[in-house]
């Protein structure tokens, strides 16, 4: 089993907790792009411990509240988005992570994105109306 990354849902999100937030800056340990050089970061569901994925850039966009419902001040009080992000999802148990991706471009003209932010997320539970009795 593994994760599907997806580019959008219709599920609505809140944060569940924090898994990474990097606060090094750059580092190694967090860089997933560096020019041509591409090293995921290899995560496990935090949930399951069954499910795996090398994490990259691919499929990540800037943040959009149409694709990802999610309330961006608790992703912003967690240390924000990043540049770019994305939802992932693990096969096994369901559980949705948001990936935060940050961006610098050093002063010789290499791109590089560093892993920023994990963050478990739960659906959240919207309130209904019940119907009024004729």
């Amino acid at each position: 089993m593994g994760f599907k990354s997806l580019d959008k849902s219709d599920k609505t999100f809140e944060v569940e907790k924090q898994h990474l937030l990097n606060t090094d800056g750059f580092s190694s340990e967090y860089c997933i792009l560096d020019f041509k050089t591409v090293t995921p970061y290899y995560f496990n569901c935090r949930v399951c411990q069954d499910s795996s994925i090398n994490i990259d850039h691919i499929n990540a966009n800037s943040f959009n509240p149409e694709k990802i419902k999610i309330e961006l001040e608790s992703i912003i009080e967690l240390g924000g988005t990043g540049t770019i992000c994305k939802i992932i999802k693990c096969d096994n148990c369901d559980t949705h992570y948001f990936v935060g991706i940050g961006y610098i471009e050093p002063n010789n003209g290499r791109d590089v994105l560093l892993l920023h932010t994990i963050i478990e997320l739960k659906e959240k539970k919207l309130p209904t109306t019940k119907p009024k009795p004729r």
